[in-house]
């Protein structure tokens, strides 16, 4: 297992660095959001594939910074079967890194037809998906070589979503739901502080390649990988799966 240059080492490697830069953006971001999220009163987060586990591995954030109910949904459920709710008062927050994926511009389209503002989150300026949404968040990130299977789009679009949960938070003057009196700023300081800690144990993580790679060493001819995850680390636990199937041609099973 050569520990010599690699796109996809260097993609994940680089990790730390690119999600700083995205979180650094939280002013430009809270703007977007404050725009698209105005009257919110329920918000669903669809994505189709690799897309669809960000919403998932956010939902904890959204129960933990805003009182707005949140609901992941696959993409082509949301354009098939439209749920109830879906109305002016709702946001639907569109992922799609492409912004060409069919299902997730049909989801985005059934959601403005009954009524519902959409917020697009992509790294595709001008794509189908920014021209059907309301508003766009842009990742901004060099994209991997066609032939790589992507892993810091997907850090990202977690990322993303979670600070949209924190810019939602009730107790800020930006907040869409009335603040109660005497709230203060400490939850969303509080909050991206949170979110900086978590981007410095991904440095360390990330530091610990060869003790990594030592320990996968012996396990390199295994055919079949269980990858398990409970609560929100489930949705990780599946996008870990299905990278050991597309980088590997190993069998990922996600429990």
């Amino acid at each position: 297992m050569s520990q010599g240059p690699h796109p996809m080492r260097e993609q994940i490697t680089n990790q730390p660095t690119v999600l700083r830069a995205l979180l650094a953006r939280q002013d430009e971001i809270a703007d977007i959001v404050a725009h698209a999220a105005s009257g919110t009163e329920r918000i669903w987060a669809v994505g189709h594939g690799d897309s669809f586990f960000a919403p998932l591995a956010a939902a904890a954030a959204f129960g933990r910074w805003t009182r707005l109910p949140y609901r992941p949904l696959l993409a082509q459920e949301m354009a098939a079967y439209p749920p109830s709710g879906l109305d002016a008062a709702a946001l639907v927050i569109a992922i799609s890194i492409s912004g060409g994926v069919g299902r997730t511009i049909d989801a985005a389209q059934a959601a403005r037809s009954s009524g519902a503002r959409v917020l697009a989150i992509t790294n595709t300026p001008g794509s189908p998906l920014t021209h059907v949404a309301d508003d766009t968040i842009l990742l901004r990130i060099a994209e991997p070589a066609a032939f790589l299977a992507g892993t810091v789009t997907y850090t990202a679009s977690v990322l993303v979503l979670m600070m949209i949960a924190l810019l939602l938070d009730p107790g800020e003057p930006r907040g869409l739901v009335q603040a109660p009196a005497g709230s203060t700023t400490a939850g969303h300081v509080g909050g991206l502080s949170a979110l900086g800690h978590a981007l410095t144990v991904l440095e360390a993580a990330v530091a610990t390649e060869l003790v990594i790679r030592e320990s996968v060493v012996p396990l390199a001819g295994a055919r079949a990988w269980h990858v398990l995850g409970m609560g929100c680390q489930e949705a990780t636990a599946r996008y870990g799966a299905a990278k050991m199937a597309e980088v590997a041609d190993a069998i990922g099973i996600a429990h």
